[in-house]
């Protein structure tokens, strides 16, 4: 990941803030209703060892808890279930009301397996199979040009682009001309499969800042749909933002729609 050094006192800072990300992935999946790990390990597409350790630091500051193999938000109530209402009241049954109740659990057990095997053959001759989705096809593609205009001694930048996943893909995104001794080419966030893509770049060291006009980045776009909306740029996404950074790590100044723009390339 690309980070800007201060030239002044050295001091680094990240260009995006992958854990903020993480974070409110996990929250906002168990916002309506308790979600079980592997739930969440498709529901966020984290790495299952980033996902422990996202979900470790929620739990320990108080945000989720854990309960009956569950994440939760703290103060999330959990529907009892009929198996834990029963070994409930077992626990509080007499001595040998226990011993009957044992052996009715105990056939339950045994009989479940049988049961379900003849409930799915059942449904298995009176269901027709269930065929999986087919993957969207991509029919196109298209490119966008992404454009910084008169700017004034630049140090780092990083843009924020939106689209509809349902109508488009990311599927390449290339380099441009922003002068680049130090960092090889455009940085992009790993969440290409979500509804926003965030690319950058950033010189390095005591380097001064770049003055001019020039094409930052080509992001190349596949589409499902002939009739699809054309990505654009936005202020922000979760956990980032559109920016210009100076040498002193100072902000710069941005005129939207003149400052940065992006245009789908000629043919």
């Amino acid at each position: 990941m690309p980070q800007i050094r201060c030239p002044n006192c050295g001091l680094t800072i990240s260009m995006k803030n992958r854990k903020e990300i993480d974070l409110e992935l996990i929250t906002h999946a168990v916002q309506s209703s308790p979600k079980t790990f592997t739930y969440l390990l498709h529901a966020t597409k984290l790495p299952r060892k980033t996902l422990c350790l996202r979900l470790k630091e929620l739990c320990e500051g108080g945000m989720i808890l854990k309960r009956e193999g569950v994440y939760m938000l703290n103060g999330m109530k959990i529907t009892e279930n009929r198996s834990t209402a029963y070994f409930k009241r077992f626990s509080a049954m007499p001595y040998d009301k226990k011993i009957r109740a044992g052996i009715l659990l105990a056939l339950l057990i045994i009989s479940t397996p049988i049961a379900a095997q003849v409930l799915a053959s059942l449904f298995r001759t009176s269901l027709p199979p269930v065929e999986p989705e087919p993957e969207p096809v991509v029919i196109g593609n298209f490119k966008m040009t992404l454009e910084i205009h008169d700017v004034s001694n630049l140090y780092a930048w990083q843009v924020c682009i939106a689209y509809d996943k349902v109508q488009v893909k990311v599927t390449a995104i290339d380099a441009g001309d922003f002068p680049d001794t130090i960092v090889p080419g455009v940085y992009t966030n790993n969440y290409t499969d979500l509804d926003f893509v965030l690319v950058g770049d950033s010189l390095m060291g005591s380097t001064p800042g770049w003055s001019g006009s020039c094409r930052l980045a080509t992001i190349t776009f596949g589409y499902y749909v002939e009739t699809y909306a054309i990505p654009e740029i936005v202020s922000t996404i979760p956990g980032a933002s559109t920016m210009l950074v100076g040498p002193a790590l100072n902000s710069i100044p941005i005129m939207w729609g003149s400052t940065l723009t992006l245009a789908v390339e000629n043919p």
